[in-house]
C-alpha cells in the first residue's frame, strides 16, 4: 500500500508539474499573441490614419480643381459671349460691303453705308419678356427669341441696365421687342 500511496504521489506530483509546465509555456505563448495582436492594432491604426489623410488631401483637391474649372469655364463662357458678338459684327459688316457703291453728285463712287447704323430709341410697340437661362448671351436670345442674332441691340435698348461687355446673369428679365415676320 505504501507503494501504491506513493506511486499515487508521483502520479500526482507528475500531473501537477506537467500542468504547470503547460500553463508556464501557454502563457509565454499567449503572451507573445497578444503581443503580436497589439502590434497588428497599432499598424491597423497606423494605415487607418494614414488612409483618412489621404482622403482629406484629395478632396481638397479635388474642391480645388472643381473651383479651377468653374472659373475656367466661366472664362470660355465670357469668351464665346464675345466671339458670337464679333462674329455678329462682322456679318453686318460683310452685308453693309457688299451692297452696291453709289455714285455722288461729284461723280465719286461711295459704299452706300460705310459705317453701322446709329443707335435708335429703344423700339416701340410690344414687348414679351425672357428669363436668362445658364449659357444665354445676347446673340443667342436675339437668333433664338427674335430669329436674327443681329437684334441684340434692340434688346439692349429695350433693358438699359443690360451690357454687352458684361454676362447675363443667369435669373435676369428681359424685355425683348415683338418677333417680326
Amino acid at each position: 500500500m505504501k507503494q501504491l500511496t506513493a506511486s499515487l504521489a508521483a502520479l500526482v506530483l507528475g500531473i501537477v508539474i506537467g500542468v504547470g509546465v503547460g500553463m508556464a509555456v501557454s502563457k509565454s505563448k499567449v503572451n507573445e499573441s497578444q503581443a503580436k495582436i497589439d502590434a497588428l492594432q497599432a499598424q491597423m491604426e497606423a494605415s487607418k490614419a494614414e488612409s483618412e489623410e489621404t482622403i482629406r488631401k484629395a478632396s481638397q483637391e479635388i474642391a480645388r480643381s472643381k473651383s479651377d474649372l468653374g472659373r475656367s469655364l466661366s472664362q470660355v463662357s465670357q469668351l464665346n459671349n464675345e466671339l458670337i458678338r464679333i462674329k455678329g459684327e462682322l456679318t453686318a459688316l460683310k452685308s453693309q460691303f457688299s451692297q452696291p457703291a453709289s455714285v455722288t453728285a461729284a461723280g465719286t463712287e461711295e459704299p452706300a453705308s460705310a459705317s453701322p447704323p446709329a443707335a435708335a430709341a429703344a423700339p416701340a410697340g410690344p414687348t414679351t419678356e425672357y428669363i436668362v437661362k445658364d449659357g444665354d448671351n445676347l446673340w443667342k436670345i436675339a437668333e433664338q427669341q427674335l430669329g436674327n442674332g443681329m437684334r441684340y441691340k434692340e434688346i439692349l435698348l429695350l433693358n438699359p441696365t443690360v451690357s454687352e461687355k458684361q454676362p447675363l446673369l443667369v435669373g435676369t428679365k428681359l424685355k425683348l421687342p415683338a418677333q417680326k415676320n
